[in-house]
Parts: structure tokens; sequence; C-alpha cells
């Protein structure tokens, strides 16, 4: 079995204060596809597909991934009233992706809620929210620059703003009551990519 043109390679991670190292991001380029362009050098007919059309506009087909740790009380109770229910009774939260239309034309964010505790070992006070953005090279609403450059907490901090948290709290909120790790997969849209001209 092999993976041939894997949506997650290359895929960079960040922290609470580092940006994820896109320094090895490069288009058409990375272990998975540079063996299915290998392969499909061998086809007489074209029989092992066209990877050259998925992954060789990495503008195109990136996006941007956090996940955000928290139990701080303050912020459960500004999700908590968006959706109407406390992330930790063990129920669904937000019944699928909320997207912050507010932030169409900025980074384009949307997070989710899944039902807590994630993970048998999950501390029962600890919320884990999942966020993503979509054009990971425009500036955020609140955060004044491109979600790629971005660390952990400045992710948080654009998160929190959307939620409604008041601007002169986002700060230490994102950097002492969260933590937040980041992922920018350079090819997790590329199978989006139309096969042919």
């Amino acid at each position: 079995f092999i993976t041939n043109g894997c949506c997650t390679d290359t895929s960079c991670y960040g922290d609470q204060t580092h940006v994820p190292d896109l320094s090895n991001v490069k288009n058409g380029y990375g272990e998975s596809w540079d063996m299915w362009k290998a392969i499909a050098a061998q086809a007489m007919h074209g029989e092992f597909g066209n990877p050259e059309a998925f992954c060789t506009d990495v503008n195109a087909t990136n996006w941007m991934s956090a996940t955000v740790a928290t139990s701080n009380e303050e912020i459960i109770r500004y999700i908590t009233n968006i959706c109407k229910r406390d992330p930790r009774t063990g129920k669904v939260t937000t019944g699928g992706i909320v997207t912050v239309k507010d932030s169409m034309d900025n980074w384009y964010l949307s997070w989710t809620i899944n039902r807590q505790p994630q993970f048998k070992s999950q501390d029962k006070g600890l919320v884990l929210i999942w966020l993503y953005a979509l054009n990971t090279n425009k500036e955020g609403n609140y955060i004044k620059k491109p979600m790629r450059d971005c660390t952990g907490i400045e992710v948080c901090e654009e998160w929190l703003y959307h939620i409604g948290v008041p601007t002169d709290k986002i700060a230490s909120l994102a950097q002492d009551a969260c933590n937040t790790t980041t992922c920018f997969m350079p090819y997790i849209n590329a199978f989006f990519q139309p096969r042919k001209e």
C-alpha cells in the first residue's frame, strides 16, 4: 500500500510562541508527491494520473488549522453564549462548523468543538477547540497579518476576538489561559484542483 499525493504532505507545525516553519514548502514537492510523479513518469499513456494538476499551486491548495486548549471559565462562557451549551457536558457542542461570517474577506475563519472529552485521559474541565482558516495569506480582522505568519497566541487572539471577548482581555487570555498549536497544510485542498485544463 502506498499513499501518493497525500494531502498532509509537508505539513508544518507551530506552537504557542512559534509560527509554522514554511521553509520546506515548495510548489509540487513532498515525499508522496515526488513518488507519484516518479510512478506517473513510467506510464505509457497517462494511466497513473497527472500529479502536477494537484500539487503545483500551493497558494490555491493550502489552509491552516489550530487546536486551542482551555479550561478558562470566562472563555467557556463566551462559547456557551454562542452554542447555547456548556462544552463540558459530554454532548455535541457546536453541532458542526461555526463559520465566522465577518472574517470571510480576511482569514475566513471557522471553528468547532466536538464532544468532550475527545481523549480518554483528557481532563474533564479541559475543552479542545478546532479552528481553521481558508485564507492564510490575508490579514485577520484583529491580528493584522496573515495566519501563516502567526504564533499560536496570535491565532487564539483572532478567535477570541470573534467569539466576543473584549479587546482589553484578549492578549492575556490567549497567552495565559489557552495553549494553541497550529498546522499549515500546503496540499490539504489538492484533491479539489481541476484534473485537466
